[in-house]
């Protein structure tokens, strides 16, 4: 058995107001935040740090969230936008059609791009952290203990 501590922690780089337009631009191409994040350059890591920090109330990252936010729910208006027409006036058909054609292909490719931004993400953490062995573990307990006493 390994275990697994991180080595450091830090506060990412605020986002440029480029930085985040091209970030809606990649989520509004039916990318999933994680991945759109990866192709800005923003690690899995970073991105959550940042919406932790704006969803906190740091002004650094605040027109963070409230863009992605923003971006969200556009993209959630445009997705359902077509199937509460057809709900409202009761076209069973179309809101089938509008389920295989729209929504579940982007439900499809959404899960297949947050499995591959998790695997890769996985990827960019184990950059940041360092695996102990047990005997190293065991070895780092005796010097805490040692500490402590």
């Amino acid at each position: 058995m390994c275990y697994t501590f991180i080595t450091h922690m830090y506060r990412p780089k605020p986002p440029t107001v480029f930085t985040i337009a091209k970030l809606q631009t990649y989520m509004r191409a039916c990318s999933t935040l994680e991945v759109a994040a990866m192709n800005v350059g923003i690690s899995r890591p970073a991105l959550y740090q940042m919406i932790k920090l704006g969803r906190a109330g740091d002004p650094d990252y605040q027109p963070f969230v409230s863009a992605v936010d923003k971006t969200i729910a556009e993209i959630a208006d445009s997705l359902l936008e077509p199937i509460r027409a057809a709900a409202k006036e009761g076209n069973v058909k179309a809101l089938q059609f509008l389920y295989k054609e729209r929504v579940k292909p982007h439900l499809d490719r959404h899960d297949k791009r947050q499995h591959t931004a998790e695997d890769e993400g996985d990827a960019q953490l184990s950059e940041r952290y360092e695996t102990l062995t047990p005997d190293e573990l065991a070895a780092l307990e005796a010097e805490v203990s040692l500490h402590d006493n």
